[in-house]
């Protein structure tokens, strides 16, 4: 998570290795036009001085790869000391003879965007490099082995709720694997729908190789569309939006959103969607307020054109109603007369 502030005397174990090799010159170079917060030429928010001066292991841009390397070290020297006080606490289990009868888990909030979408350093959409998070467990009586299916993170808890034999709340929307581990038949479910709503609102559907998006507030990511579609299995780090080469799949995608929030509105306790709550409050939290300062760094980096996009896309005041900040599709959609 940013800030990349490992302890100085930790030193950086990865300074002999290379950046991935997937992150181009290439990429760094086609990602460092975009806008958008965390951006290659705003890695530390919507400027590069956003909190204060970026701290050592944290680059104020990414105009080379040096400074691309620098990003992803920062982030893996901080995984790595967060593994070793993890090893020093399952050490210290050992040592005091209950390490074979602790259940450990290890699991996060969110992943860490590093170009993806023109992201770095950061978690700003509903797609795999956000949502695709670790979850390591360790659990007396189990043996080793990788679940590949697809689960949401309310599966594990519903999960480690089953292995400890104890009866799952009848309103919990997790779906327990505790049988597939035991056994070693991985299923998973065959879809999932992820969700942000704190730098952009956008929702996206993961299933088999697909991972389609379905934008309604960019946060100011200029070249993010409405809907997008990735190949995951051969895009990992999403480059390619195939959605006009495949609209049959995008189709497909589109609908599985539908249908799911469908379902969810017939079971949910609220008769609205929190996403539409979200819109009708402005927009992305980390989001409110910064577009009209936002809009000058734009136009003074060379980037008019992204400006002008978003200038179109969200107008900084509807005087018409007074609901200030608020996109005027927005308002219609929410039913709002504009």
């Amino acid at each position: 998570h940013t800030p990349y502030n490992a302890p100085a005397e930790y030193g950086n174990p990865f300074e002999g290795d290379p950046p991935p090799a997937w992150h181009t010159e290439e990429v760094r170079a086609r990602n460092w036009p975009l806008a958008g917060p965390h951006s290659a030429q705003e890695p530390w928010g919507f400027k590069p001085d956003e909190w204060g001066p970026p701290p050592p292991r944290h680059p104020w841009n990414l105009s080379n790869m040096d400074e691309v390397k620098q990003t992803f070290d920062g982030y893996d020297t901080g995984i790595r000391y967060a593994d070793d006080a993890v090893g020093t606490l399952v050490n210290q289990l050992a040592d005091h003879g209950v390490l074979e009868e602790t259940a450990i888990l290890i699991s996060s909030d969110h992943g860490e965007a590093f170009g993806e979408l023109g992201v770095y350093a950061d978690h700003q959409a509903a797609d795999e490099a956000t949502c695709h998070i670790p979850s390591v467990l360790r659990w007396p009586g189990i043996e080793p082995q990788v679940h590949e299916g697809l689960l949401y993170h309310l599966d594990v808890g519903a999960t480690i709720v089953d292995l400890a034999d104890i009866d799952i709340p009848f309103h919990w929307d997790g779906m327990s694997v505790a049988d597939d581990i035991r056994t070693g038949d991985h299923g998973g479910r065959e879809s999932l729908v992820l969700s942000q709503g704190a730098w952009s609102v956008q929702r996206g559907v993961r299933w088999g190789d697909h991972l389609y998006l379905r934008t309604w507030h960019d946060g100011y990511h200029a070249a993010w569309n409405e809907e997008m579609l990735f190949d995951i299995a051969s895009d990992p780090h999403e480059n390619d939006d195939l959605a006009d080469q495949a609209p049959s799949v995008l189709a497909e995608g589109r609908d599985m959103l539908q249908s799911w929030t469908d379902d969810q509105m017939t079971r949910s306790y609220s008769p609205v969607d929190p996403l539409k709550i979200v819109l009708a409050e402005g927009g992305p939290f980390h989001c409110k307020g910064h577009l009209p300062e936002y809009l000058e760094r734009l136009e003074a980096t060379g980037r008019s054109e992204a400006a002008a996009i978003l200038r179109q896309r969200h107008p900084v005041d509807d005087a018409s109603t007074g609901l200030s900040g608020i996109p005027k599709d927005v308002l219609e959609r929410l039913g709002v007369d504009a």
